[in-house]
This record gives C-alpha cells, structure tokens and sequence, in this order.
C-alpha cells in the first residue's frame, strides 16, 4: 500500500512539473521573456505596420479601403444572413425539433433570435449601403 501511495505521489509531481514547464513555456512566449518575440509584442508591431501604412495613404485612398470594408462587411452579413436561412431549413427539413425533443426550446429560442438577428442584419447592411453612397457622392462631385 505504502509503494502505491509513494508511486502515485511521484506521478502527480511529475504531471505537475510537466504542467508547470508548459505554462511557464506560454508564458515566456507572451512576455517576450528568453529572447523569443512573444505574441504581444508580433501583435503590436504588426499593429504599428499597420498604423504606418494607413499614415502614408492620401485621403482618396483611405475613403478606397473605408469602401472595401464596407463591401466585407456587406458580404459577412449577407453570409450570416444566408447562414441563418439554411440552418432554418435544415432544421425543417431534418425535423430536428421532433426527433431530438432536449434542443427542442433550443431550437425555439433560436427562432425567436433569428427574426431579429435577421433584421438587425438588414438594417446594418442599409447603414453600410447608405455610408458608401455617400462616400461615392462625395468623391464624384466634390473631389472631382
């Protein structure tokens, strides 16, 4: 009994050495501690590239991306839009509700959701639309 006590109690310290080298391996990494560039640090520089690279676009080539992003945009929530339809579909057409009663109110409470998710989807896209126009508006007529 005493040899199974003493086998284990060595099992646990070496599980806990492993445990702790690795977080202390994760930790260096993000602290930038043993010479390695940690991920905070990638994360800011790559943040400061990007801050420069903005800083030398003139004002048309800003409202150029500002209008690329809005057209990402408009596609990400055109995808959840769709997403959210098809998942409809599938649950309609797999009658998930009836063969799986426990996701029933799940899948109750998702449709409740999904109207308004839908909406707020729509009304953002119609915001993005609107901001574009403008931006397009003002680039025709104005800087022209």
């Amino acid at each position: 009994m005493y040899n199974a006590i003493t086998e284990f109690k060595t099992q646990m310290t070496k599980t806990n050495d492993t445990y702790e080298s690795l977080i202390n391996t994760i930790q260096n990494r993000i602290t930038c501690k043993g010479g390695n560039s940690g991920i905070s640090n990638q994360f800011l520089e790559s943040f400061k590239d990007l801050q420069n690279f903005f800083e030398t676009l003139n004002f048309i080539d800003t409202l150029a991306i500002l209008h690329l992003s809005g057209v990402l945009f408009i596609f990400a929530a055109s995808w959840t839009i769709m997403l959210t339809l098809f998942g409809e579909k599938l649950i309609t057409y797999f009658n998930i509700e009836n063969k799986y009663p426990k996701l029933a109110k799940f899948i109750q409470v998702r449709r409740k959701l999904q109207n308004y998710s839908i909406a707020f989807n729509i009304f953002l896209i119609f915001i993005v639309l609107f901001s574009i126009l403008i931006i397009n508006i003002l680039i025709l007529f104005i800087l022209i």
